[in-house]
């Protein structure tokens, strides 16, 4: 538990106190830092690289070049992300007007930064910086997480995710965490921005453990719970709602933060839930830091389940809990974002949804500062612990609620406003202007001709793929988008060794694409390069662990190449993360038979059985549809290696509970497949060698009971009913006198009477086949029969 709450922001690892520039920092004064290091006209036309160069140079104490980067990068962040606008940023140095050279630095793995981004050049200076080498140790530290959070900036200017992005920043925190003790004041704001970078690239497993470190470090407390209440005015009966009992280790103090908050007002609905009892863990104050890791486990909550109304259920608690109190400009913004993302699927929230992002998107670039309610230090306070989308981002998340609404001319306009040409384009294709789409991507053309991105849009629109080729070689083969757009083409045209080219090219720039790498090795395995299908779907699990379809893929290639033991080891994390796919775990049971795991197997078919019995449960055509197919089922001969297996491990050493869940399997087996004489059979067995009679008599006659009718068409029906009725006269006459339980009644006291009606009947019924060896085998019975009653 730590004593004070964190700065979120300043990340001063060393022991002295603040100096007068980090004070600077604090109070947002970045341009009065930047105007004290950098005169106005510093190398005032000198190409960039140069500049850089050169201010790395002028710049030669490390405190003083941490303060420039600092001021920068917060700068570029106060113009990009929180606002307030500056009334005129003329006055910056001019080493900060390279913006087309400074985009073509932030251009990553093929991927461009963001054409219309503010000062780019203010990024591209800090991270020049920032990548110096420089000392002491905590200067190097700071320097370093500072780094990081630049890093983690430059992704967000980029259309997709940078594998070199991604790594640099992974390994830029891991070695501040080296420098940071575990008791450090700090440590919580370093692990919660660890969770943070891995959640940007979807990595879950990991965030979430950096998300209980911080948790941890900060003295968080909370847990999901219910509360009874009330969520509409017209409820009579309180039931229970999903909430978040949550209590802070140190709280902040409670002030005005100046965001705009829209209340619902609907005639039905309240705008939260009316909870009754002891509500205060759900309602008292929480600090900022807390606020941002309930934030961060919301995320959680969405990325690791499917987009469905459960999850919905299941973020909105968090959501709540953060709104509850109102403590910070940024954190309760990007509360009020979450909420209109979980409310824009409900008709009596969608409305509140859009005007809410609206609202968000207006308070931007406005400070009222007579109010003081959102200054610049106050919004930046916490950027960097929360998962803040960008000015434009927000806008364009804006529009697509606005598409969402039918409100398409006003999309359109924030669209075209942004200059997001793709989703201008996309845009007038819903609306069935293909015409239109192509002129504008022609329009952009003869203004930036041979731009990879506009051939690309027109290769999409077009079906063109020489234009996606095109694309490539005018980026000097290093546009990946080209090359992914090409390989689909390939690839649905089944070309399936150029696809894989192509998908190769383009992931070899930027590999942190998994549904490239799926489609990469679905096309490996239409043409059998097992090696590359190997990769392809290692790759696609490794960046998407819950991928049950790459996971089945992968265990294909190994078994193909005979590797049995990795096929089985895929297939044991396919059906984690699938585990209702019936298909994936007949898989599994196959090669956990095939390999000896009998634990594994009986389970697996256990799951099997369960799946395919509740689908068609209830529903008349299914039910039909499995008696028809009883035998497909449930896979008697896998039972039987099943049964057998264990039955032989059961003689040698006694394993009841194994033996328990056998007979659960047995038991599932024959209430599935009823009218599987294989699986009647199969257990007939297992419970003669159990020691249970009468369920082995009973198992027999529903055996032959399977395959008996009122008349044979066929010889082999005939025969497979005269095996079953030979089976169930041997059963009655070995198990028929057995005693049940000791001193009690046997298992079937009129087993030759029984015997004799059957055999009688299937006398009468095969006639048509007499003469014929199943026939005198019939007689033969008979004539036993008639022995043993004398």
């Amino acid at each position: 538990m730590i004593a004070a709450s964190p700065d979120l922001l300043l990340v001063n690892l060393a022991p002295a106190a603040l100096g007068d520039w980090d004070a600077r920092l604090v109070n947002g004064e970045y341009l009065a830092v930047l105007a004290a290091f950098l005169p106005a006209d510093s190398t005032p036309s000198a190409p960039f690289a140069d500049a850089l160069s050169a201010l790395s140079t002028v710049l030669a104490a490390p405190r003083a070049r941490l303060h420039v980067a600092l001021a920068s990068l917060l700068l570029f962040v106060q113009l990009n992300w929180t606002g307030p606008d500056l009334p005129d940023t003329a006055s910056l140095p001019s080493i900060f007007t390279h913006d087309a050279d400074a985009l073509a630095l932030l251009t990553a793995d093929g991927e461009p930064a963001y054409h219309r981004t503010r000062s780019p050049a203010l990024l591209a200076v800090a991270l020049t910086l920032l990548r110096a080498p420089c000392e002491p140790a905590d200067v190097r530290a700071t320097a370093n997480w500072w780094h990081a959070r630049a890093v983690r900036l430059q992704q967000h200017l980029l259309d997709n995710p940078a594998a070199s992005l991604r790594d640099v920043q992974l390994d830029l925190l891991k070695r501040v965490a080296a420098d940071t003790p575990e008791s450090h004041v700090l440590r919580a704001v370093l692990e919660l921005e660890i969770a943070l970078a891995y959640q940007q690239y979807k990595d879950d497993r990991d965030a979430v453990e950096h998300l209980e470190k911080a948790q941890m470090a900060s003295g968080l407390k909370f847990e999901v719970s219910g509360l009874l209440g009330r969520r509409t005015r017209f409820q009579e009966n309180s039931i229970t709602q999903l909430v978040v009992l949550a209590e802070s280790a140190c709280v902040d103090e409670v002030k005005e933060i100046g965001v705009k908050t829209l209340a619902l007002n609907d005639d039905t609905v309240l705008e939260k839930p009316k909870l009754e009892g002891d509500t205060a863990r759900a309602t008292q104050n929480l600090s900022v830091l807390d606020q941002c890791i309930l934030l961060s486990y919301c995320e959680h909550v969405k990325n690791t389940n499917p987009a469905d109304e459960i999850t919905t259920e299941q973020m909105f608690p968090f959501v709540r809990r953060i709104l509850e109190n109102p403590n910070n400009w940024t954190v309760h913004s990007m509360a009020l974002l979450l909420r209109s993302r979980l409310e824009s699927n409900k008709t009596r929230t969608v409305e509140r949804a859009a005007l809410q992002i609206q609202a968000l998107v207006d308070q931007i670039p406005r400070c009222d500062v007579a109010k003081d309610d959102a200054p610049v230090s106050v919004r930046l306070q916490p950027i960097f612990a929360v998962s803040t989308p960008t000015r434009w981002a927000l806008e364009a998340e804006l529009a697509d609620k606005m598409m969402s609404l039918g409100v398409v001319r006003t999309a359109l306009d924030i669209f075209e406003r942004l200059e997001m040409w793709e989703k201008v384009v996309v845009c007038h294709m819903l609306t069935e202007r293909k015409d239109k789409a192509e002129a504008l991507v022609l329009q952009l053309l003869e203004k930036t001709p041979k731009d990879p991105k506009f051939l690309c849009m027109l290769g999409d629109i077009r079906t063109d793929p020489s234009l996606y080729q095109e694309a490539w070689d005018a980026s000097n083969g290093r546009f990946s988008r080209a090359m992914r757009a090409l390989g689909g083409h390939h690839y649905k045209a089944g070309r399936y060794a150029e696809s894989v080219e192509c998908w190769l090219k383009a992931l070899r720039i930027n590999p942190l694409f998994d549904d490239a790498w799926f489609i990469c090795g679905c096309a490996a395995l239409h043409v059998e390069n097992w090696d590359v299908a190997i990769e392809a779907f290692s790759r696609c699990t490794a960046l998407d662990y819950e991928n049950a379809e790459a996971w089945n893929n992968l265990a294909t290639v190994y078994l193909r190449q005979k590797r049995k033991q990795e096929a089985y080891r895929a297939l044991q994390q396919g059906i984690k993360a699938k585990y209702d796919s019936w298909k994936m775990w007949t898989n599994y049971m196959y090669l956990a038979v095939d390999l000896g795991h009998l634990d594994e197997a009986m389970q697996a078919m256990t799951r099997v059985l369960e799946i395919r019995g509740k689908n068609a449960r209830g529903n008349a055509e299914l039910e039909a549809s499995a008696r028809a197919s009883a035998d497909a089922l449930v896979d008697a001969e896998v039972l039987r290696m099943i049964v057998d297996g264990i039955l032989r491990l059961h003689a040698e050493q006694a394993v009841p509970k194994r033996i328990v869940r056998l007979r659960e399997l047995v038991a599932l087996a024959t209430e599935v497949g009823a009218t599987n004489a294989g699986a009647w059979k199969i257990a007939a067995y297992f419970y003669t060698q159990t020691g249970a009679p009468r369920e082995a008599i009973d198992a027999h006659v529903r055996a032959y009971r399977c395959v008996a009718k009122d008349r044979y068409q066929e010889y082999a029906q005939f025969e497979a009913a005269v095996d079953a009725a030979t089976e169930l006269f041997e059963a009655y006459r070995d198990l028929g006198e057995r005693e049940v339980e000791e001193g009690g009644e046997v298992a079937c006291a009129d087993w030759l009477y029984q015997s004799k009606l059957i055999v009688r009947a299937l006398l009468g019924r095969g006639k048509d086949f007499e003469g014929e060896p199943a026939y005198d085998k019939v007689q033969e019975l008979m004539a036993e029969i008639k022995t043993l009653s004398r």
